[in-house]
Formats: structure tokens, C-alpha cells, sequence
């Protein structure tokens, strides 16, 4: 497959310091290279929510450098636009792992704006035959993002 794009709504909560717990929502969009591998579909839409924690490092006045973790979270693979007599849609579901780096860089207080790398490897629950298990049981990816971050509020919780 071949990511097209993504689309992510983060939230992060400083609990100390510039130690963080955070969600996020977001979907992937993938077009299928070759259907023979993956089966009789041209794209793919990814649908994922987790869980996160991690660390910001103040590099200089502007610039933050983040380490991150998901330990909780879940993806529901959507495969549509299927040729030949069956048109439709199918999903897999699949358990969400992801590790991630990103610096951001503050434009004003409230205002920033970010790069990420986050390697994922999804844990799907897809049945095949013993043959071929090995292949769809996990889905691995590098995801690359850049955005813009609002925050609100500058103090952690426990001070």
C-alpha cells in the first residue's frame, strides 16, 4: 500500500513537568499497488484512537523535542472500491502500537507549529490460512506528519 494522506486531532495534558498523557483521532488514506498481495481492493481508509504518553525536551527558547508512546489503541481498516462482482466494503480491526518523535516550534504562545515521524505497527485480528498468517497479521508504517498546534494554558498539573 501507499499512503495518499492523514488527518489527526491530538490532545496532550502536561501531568509533570514536560512529562504528558495525550489521545488522538485520526484516519490514514491508503491506495492498494498490488491487489494481489492485499486482496481484490483499491484503497484503504484507516481509522485510528489511542492513548499516549511521553516527554518534551526544551532544546532552545522555541523549540521542543517530544518522545512518545501509544499503549492503548485501536484501528479499524475500512477496504472499499473492490473490482469485479463484489463491489462493497470490508473491515478489519486491529490493536494500535506506535512510537513517535516530533519537534515543534513556537510561533507565539499558543501557536506552534510541528514535524513527526511515528513508526506504527498494528496488531490485526485477521483470519487466513496458516500459509499466509504471518504476512496479515501485523501491519507496519512510517508515518510522517506536519501541522499546526494550539495549546492552551502553561502550567502541568502537579507543579
Amino acid at each position: 500500500m501507499k499512503g495518499i494522506s492523514g488527518l489527526d486531532f491530538k490532545f496532550q495534558l502536561y501531568v509533570y513537568r514536560q512529562f504528558f498523557l495525550g489521545g488522538n483521532i485520526g484516519s490514514s488514506y491508503l491506495e492498494v499497488e498490488d491487489s494481489s498481495v492485499t486482496g481484490n481492493y483499491d484503497k484503504t481508509t484507516i481509522n485510528e484512537q489511542y492513548l499516549y504518553l511521553g516527554y518534551e525536551f526544551l532544546l532552545f527558547d522555541d523549540w521542543r523535542l517530544g518522545v512518545m508512546y501509544s499503549f492503548i489503541g485501536d484501528a479499524i481498516y475500512k477496504n472499499n472500491n473492490f473490482s469485479g462482482p463484489s463491489k462493497g466494503i470490508q473491515t478489519d480491526t486491529a490493536s494500535y502500537k506506535g512510537y513517535g518523535l516530533y519537534i515543534n516550534y513556537e510561533l507565539s504562545d499558543h501557536f506552534m507549529f510541528y514535524f513527526e515521524y511515528i513508526y506504527r505497527n498494528d496488531k490485526t485480528r485477521i483470519k487466513a490460512p496458516s500459509e499466509i498468517q504471518d504476512f496479515f497479521e501485523r501491519a507496519r508504517f512510517n508515518n510522517i506528519g506536519i501541522g499546526i498546534k494550539f495549546t492552551f494554558g502553561r502550567r502541568d498539573l502537579i507543579s
